[in-house]
């Protein structure tokens, strides 16, 4: 109600209203040195390759979790070029938990899909996961890449769901997935072979098709497209018992969530994003050779030193013992540095 006058807004027609889709995303730089030398020129890759091999229409939706003073330019300046069509700014950092509780929360769209701000798109990484969604009603999320890093009875609720359906096909191997797509994300995320493997010895890629749309069953918490109707069945995202933590960074509860609810984890037939994560040195040959074989063909990467046994430091480092008080000490360390 206004004190003097009336209020213009009551006579203004309404002009444009936000996308079907919404692309969300969380920035954290609190500084350009050290561990986050590099993450502005990740930053501005994630930007150029979203919009260049994105066709459907979209908004972005962007929440910097405490970035530094050079970040939050930076994302001011996408906003003014209308890259951004909504950005917000916390002075807290909220963890990707509190992040995306925010973004799912307030993201208007009724297809939203979250995506870490290292990511690289490759064309019709959208599109495609889309198509699933559409295909496969039963789809909680669906990421744009298949990859192997779990073990199968991870998977187990949604394996379970799917045989009940006669009229999708299943097909069962441990070699499905393209070994290209495999070392392209393991060496992403700078792993050897022994390392990214060794946890997966019961492996078995499962591939789901119907009316000529393919799917793995598999899914990554970094990069996955789901529904509105369904994260509105899953908010809030919070940590129930100890079981559920994983790390300071990111546990699970979406993926849960969704399991509980009896949706399925899913993930496009084809590579189409790659993560880059925090250092670019080895990011335009990796590019270049996924490019040049069309994601089609294997490569290694030759200047990987493959481990084929345990050495003493590492049996010390993967003792779960051990690694749960590392974990602790981490985080007590991360909170300090950062006042979280």
């Amino acid at each position: 109600m206004s004190r003097i006058g009336q209020n213009p807004f009551k006579w203004i027609e309404i002009g444009d209203i936000p996308k079907k889709i919404t692309i969300v995303t969380v920035v954290y730089i609190p500084e350009l040195s050290g561990f986050w030398k590099k993450n502005l020129d990740v930053l501005r890759k994630f930007f150029n390759s979203l919009y260049t091999n994105t066709i459907p229409e979209f908004d972005l939706m962007v929440l910097d979790n405490g970035s530094c003073k050079d970040v939050k330019q930076f994302l001011q300046k996408k906003q003014s070029e209308d890259k951004i069509q909504f950005l917000s700014f916390s002075a807290y950092n909220l963890r990707k938990l509190g992040a995306m509780n925010y973004l799912f929360a307030s993201a208007p769209g009724e297809i939203i899909s979250f995506v870490d701000s290292d990511v690289y798109f490759f064309k019709g990484w959208l599109n495609e996961s889309i198509k699933i969604l559409d295909e496969f009603p039963k789809t909680g999320m669906v990421s744009a890449l298949p990859t192997i890093d779990k073990t199968k009875d991870f998977y187990d609720s949604t394996y379970k769901a799917i045989e009940k359906h006669n009229n999708i096909h299943i097909q069962r191997g441990n070699d499905l997935i393209p070994s290209n797509y495999i070392n392209a994300h393991r060496q992403s995320i700078g792993k050897t072979d022994f390392e990214y493997s060794k946890g997966i010895m019961d492996r078995m890629d499962v591939k789901i098709s119907r009316n000529g749309i393919n799917a793995f069953v598999c899914a990554q918490d970094f990069q996955f497209t789901t529904r509105k109707s369904i994260i509105n069945k899953v908010l809030p995202l919070e940590v129930r018992n100890n079981n559920e933590y994983y790390d300071p960074i990111y546990s699970p509860i979406f993926e849960a969530k969704v399991d509980e609810l009896g949706y399925w984890r899913l993930s496009t037939e084809k590579y189409l994003i790659h993560h880059m994560g925090n250092d670019l040195t080895e990011f335009e040959k990796e590019i270049s050779m996924l490019e040049s074989v069309h994601l089609s063909k294997g490569f290694t990467n030759n200047n990987v030193k493959l481990k084929k046994s345990y050495t003493l430091k590492r049996r010390v480092i993967e003792h779960p013992i051990i690694r749960r008080i590392l974990k602790k000490i981490y985080s007590r360390i991360y909170n300090w540095l950062y006042r979280i």
